[in-house]
């Protein structure tokens, strides 16, 4: 519950924000968040709840690096085959050919796969979701 409510409060500080870059004439990229605004990507990307997921990512990929993530979900998988198992139902309803490697777009609407990938975010979030709230914006 927390974590949405720091999404929401952060996806709505970056709503103000983006209109006001919008506004100003200076439109230099000088930080990650003006660079995926005034990037090529398609709009639904640049949504305000989108950028702070992105944003929130950046901040746990100082800390929980992909390397630490993949250990922690494949020692999950090992020790628990009912997990590895279901996971393994999921993915097979969007892969056909296990050596070609499914759209991003396909893979973000597995319910089960993001779930397992947020859980693991999830032990190391709750520091960076404390640092965000003593932040002023």
């Amino acid at each position: 519950m927390q974590s949405s409510a720091t999404r929401a409060h952060i996806a709505y500080q970056m709503a103000d924000k983006r209109e006001e870059l919008e506004a100003s004439t200076d439109c230099l990229q000088s930080d990650a968040y003006q660079a995926i605004l005034y990037s090529s990507l398609p709009e639904p990307e640049k949504e305000p709840a989108r950028l702070a997921q992105e944003i929130l990512t950046m901040l746990v990929g100082g800390s929980a690096t992909t390397a630490r993530v993949m250990t922690r979900i494949t020692y999950h998988l090992i020790s628990e085959p009912a997990i590895l198992a279901r996971l393994r139902e999921e993915l097979k309803t969007i892969v056909s050919d296990p050596f070609v490697t499914p759209a991003l777009e396909k893979l973000e609407h597995l319910s089960y796969l993001v779930s397992l990938s947020i859980s693991n975010f999830r032990h190391d979030l709750e520091r960076y979701v404390r640092h965000l709230r003593s932040l002023q914006f």
